[in-house]
């Protein structure tokens, strides 16, 4: 392996700096990046007041507390639930509106399928006719000579 070529070395491509990138690097760090980040920092600090809260009074605070974490666990749940209450109702309407406009073309298709059916069968009795027809006089030939 000493003799071996060196191996290519990729040329660096300079990081382009037009404008519309860097409107995009800006755009991605302002509309996605620190919305998120900050929404992160927001549960944070409050799950630990939250903590903080309810373990720094009396035990009547724990009862408290203690619902508002379900609410906390439930407000989720309930926004997930009307996304998909949504979605179904959104998959209700188009299937009813698309029920509207099928019957005359779901009835064409069934139309030519079952001109297709037939026509199949009418080949197919076609091409089956000489070999049962065939089967039927050998059937013939061989009772005669019994």
């Amino acid at each position: 392996m000493e003799n071996s070529p060196p191996a290519p070395q990729k040329t660096p491509l300079p990081p382009p700096t037009h404008a519309s990138y860097l409107k995009h690097r800006k755009d991605v760090i302002w509309k996605i990046i620190f919305p998120l980040v900050a929404a992160t920092l927001l549960v944070i600090v409050i799950s630990v007041l939250i903590g903080i809260r309810a373990f720094s009074g009396g035990q009547n605070d724990v009862g408290l507390w203690a619902a508002i974490s379900t609410i906390w666990i439930v407000i989720p749940l309930m926004v997930m639930a009307l996304v998909i209450a949504g979605l179904l109702f959104g998959l209700v309407y188009g299937l009813a509106r698309l029920l509207g406009v099928t019957p005359h073309y779901t009835g064409l298709a069934q139309h030519y399928i079952l001109w297709f059916n037939a026509q199949l069968r009418i080949y197919a009795d076609k091409l089956s006719d000489p070999v049962i027809g065939l089967k039927a006089w050998s059937a013939v030939l061989s009772r005669k000579k019994e």
